[in-house]
């Protein structure tokens, strides 16, 4: 007979665990979180509105700003174009003055050297007239006793004439020549200083000009970096103490949770009032800084302004005086011109009268031989 199967273990199963008892512990994480949530967001809406704030007065002060130096430099370039039409018309107005000044002294000399050339012609057809008469008179008894001696002499007579009046036109076209170039060379020579002393002024003028607005531009460059590098370091300053902040907020956090929202909520409301006092002062110096630097460009563009026109002036008046001057000389000059001519004439005319009055003695003496 085979083996009988043993029985089947029995399995015990132990008693299931009772449920964990569960121990209710009053804390304040989440209401500190919830308080400093609330007081960030606060903070950072107060934050956004200054800054909201600050953005548009900035804007405001700054279209001011560039209104006002728009009005400034169009005000500057209208009084300097108007003092550049007035110093214009000025000196238009002189040149005209002095143009027609020479042109009526020229006028005047012109008429007195043809009057006193009308006198001194009809003096001389006057006489000359007187001496034909007498010289035909006695010519002609001349004729009739000695027409061989009288041919001898009026040959000899006529040889010395050729010769005396070649040679006094020589010397006369050579001293109006010599004169003719003299003149032209002295009125080259001052065209010639008038230029020079124009142009160097023209040149100092500009040497200026361009110095100044040098100057203006190594300014403003130097106050941009200035401004520039004030800026990065505030930046990199409130950078820096930002960081150093929440450093320090995380080190406090990681304490007890009472004391950190305490001191968050603490440390959250300095650097909200802190950032708006830092935000408030820095508008405050930049908008003043900016109204210094506008009213320090307007009045640097009032005084260029100021120069420009002063110098436009100084030009037109040495642009009249010069002018004034010039037609001075030139009426002077007409008027020695016209008095040398005049000169001159009357020595010709006292030399034709000296060799008639020669002719006629040396005839008288010939019939009384």
């Amino acid at each position: 007979m085979g083996k009988k199967k043993a029985p089947a273990p029995k399995t015990t199963y132990s008693p299931p665990p009772k449920p964990p008892k569960i121990v209710k512990t009053r804390t304040q994480a989440v209401r500190t979180e919830s308080a400093l949530s609330a007081v960030a967001q606060a903070q950072q809406r107060l934050n956004m509105e200054l800054g909201s704030q600050l953005d548009r007065a900035n804007e405001e002060f700054f279209a001011g700003q560039d209104i006002r130096r728009t009005q400034a430099v169009g005000a500057e370039t209208r009084l300097g174009q108007k003092v550049a039409g007035q110093e214009s018309r000025l000196g238009q107005r002189v040149a005209g003055q002095e143009q027609r000044k020479t042109i009526g002294k020229t006028g005047k000399e012109s008429r007195r050297g043809q009057r006193v050339a009308g006198a001194v012609e009809r003096r001389g057809i006057r006489t000359t007239g007187k001496e034909s008469r007498l010289g035909q008179r006695v010519a002609g008894q001349e004729a009739r006793r000695g027409i061989e001696t009288s041919g001898t002499q009026e040959r000899l007579t006529q040889g010395e004439r050729f010769v005396g009046e070649t040679g006094l036109t020589r010397v006369r076209g050579e001293e109006s020549r010599l004169g003719q170039r003299v003149a032209g060379q002295e009125s080259r020579l001052g065209q010639r200083v008038a230029g020079q002393e124009a142009r160097r002024g023209i040149e100092t003028s500009g040497t200026q000009e361009r110095l100044t607005q040098a100057e203006r531009f190594v300014g403003e460059t130097g106050l941009t970096r200035v401004r520039g590098e004030e800026s990065r370091r505030g930046i990199e300053t409130s950078g820096t103490q930002e960081r150093l902040t929440q450093a320090e907020r995380f080190v406090g956090e990681t304490g007890l949770t009472r004391v950190r929202g305490e001191e968050a909520r603490r440390g959250i409301e300095t650097s909200g009032t802190q950032e708006r006092l830092t935000q408030a002062e820095r508008f405050v110096g930049e908008t003043g800084l900016t109204r210094v630097r506008g009213e320090e460009s307007r009045l640097g563009q009032r005084v260029a302004g100021q120069e420009e026109r002063a110098g436009i002036r100084t030009t037109g008046q040495e642009s009249r005086l010069g002018q004034r001057v010039a037609g001075q000389e030139q009426r002077k000059t007409i008027g020695k011109t016209g008095t040398e001519t005049r000169t001159t004439d009357l020595q010709q005319e006292m030399f034709r009268r000296y060799k008639e009055n020669r002719d006629y003695e040396q005839a008288q003496q010939q019939y009384r031989a």
